[in-house]
């Protein structure tokens, strides 16, 4: 906190290592003394010389009991101040000379939090730092996470067949993980997304339907199911529009009413209860009326001359 005393401003950092400290009165005569110092310079946002100045004394004492605490303080200020990539480095050193200890959790932690903060910024470099999540993962609950940010970064991002690609990565290697339904249902979020994007037209839209009804049917109380309906109520209102669309091209357009009928009758039977669906039962009828030709799945009698109907008995 900064405060005014005697006309005269003084800064006080308080940080867990050091505890509060006012940096123009800190003494810096002794090695504890400038370790305060500059750790207390980290946490007043003067990263840089703060940093510098923990480095000199970690290259004077490589060796003490500080040290480790005081490099995650360094990859900290990296992260903070924008250096994601350093900051992850600098972290994964230390987590491989401590492996195994709280110190080591908490640097693989501040690594799954440097590679998001990365991938807002640049996915390329960040893709890399999941990569390198997965490989030097400790048991595949932690490989399975890093897969599926990986995955989230690249959907944020738009990119959403690789994303798709990713989640589907992790449902085929890690298929008991925690994380598997909420893959099930961002591979469905993909294949609308897809849709939607690049106009997939009927099918691709029906596919993401599909996909969604699955993920509700095989997991109806799970958090994302609500989306799901709400996402398959929507990718079913898009179909039923594209197939009146299509229907009304060939009545109203075309004027060729016969070639809308496999849509009519589609939209009968697949599309009950929506309004496409009515609209499609009343224009099947002018059809019926309009034409002499008996429609595809129709039966009408039909006499031949010379031709008579066997009784029973003959």
């Amino acid at each position: 906190m900064t405060y005014l005393a005697g006309g005269v401003s003084a800064v006080e950092v308080w940080t867990p290592q050091t505890g509060e400290v006012e940096l123009e009165k800190t003494p810096r005569e002794t090695a504890e003394a400038r370790r305060e110092h500059a750790l207390a310079l980290i946490g007043a946002g003067q990263w840089d010389s703060g940093i510098a100045e923990l480095r000199d004394l970690i290259e004077a004492d490589p060796d003490g009991e500080w040290v480790p605490e005081a490099r995650f303080a360094i990859a900290q200020a990296l992260l903070v101040q924008g250096d994601a990539v350093d900051a992850f480095d600098e972290l994964e050193e230390l987590r491989a000379a401590h492996e195994g200890t709280p110190l080591a959790k908490r640097a693989r932690e501040l690594q799954f939090r440097a590679a998001r903060v990365q991938a807002e910024r640049r996915l390329g470099p960040a893709r890399k730092l999941y990569d390198r999540l997965m490989e030097t993962a400790a048991n595949s609950g932690e490989a399975a996470l890093a897969q599926k940010d990986k995955a989230d970064a690249l959907f944020a991002a738009g990119r959403y067949l690789e994303a798709q690609d990713e989640y589907m990565a992790l449902t085929d290697l890690y298929p008991y993980n925690e994380w598997v339904p909420y893959c099930m249902f961002k591979m469905a979020h993909c294949q609308w997304e897809l849709a939607r994007w690049l106009q997939l037209g009927m099918e691709g839209v029906r596919e993401a339907e599909r996909s969604f009804r699955d993920f509700v049917e095989t997991f109806p109380t799970h958090s994302r199911a609500p989306d799901a309906r709400e996402m398959m109520a929507e990718a079913r209102g898009t179909r039923a529009e594209l197939c009146r669309e299509i229907a009304a091209f060939y009545i109203e357009t075309r004027k060729r009413p016969w070639a809308a009928v496999n849509y009519l009758d589609y939209m009968l039977r697949e599309l009950e209860g929506m309004p496409q669906a009515e609209w499609a039962a009343e224009e099947l009828e002018k059809v019926k009326e309009q034409t002499h030709t008996p429609l595809r799945g129709t039966v009408r009698p039909l006499s031949l001359p010379g031709v008579r109907e066997q009784g029973q008995g003959d």
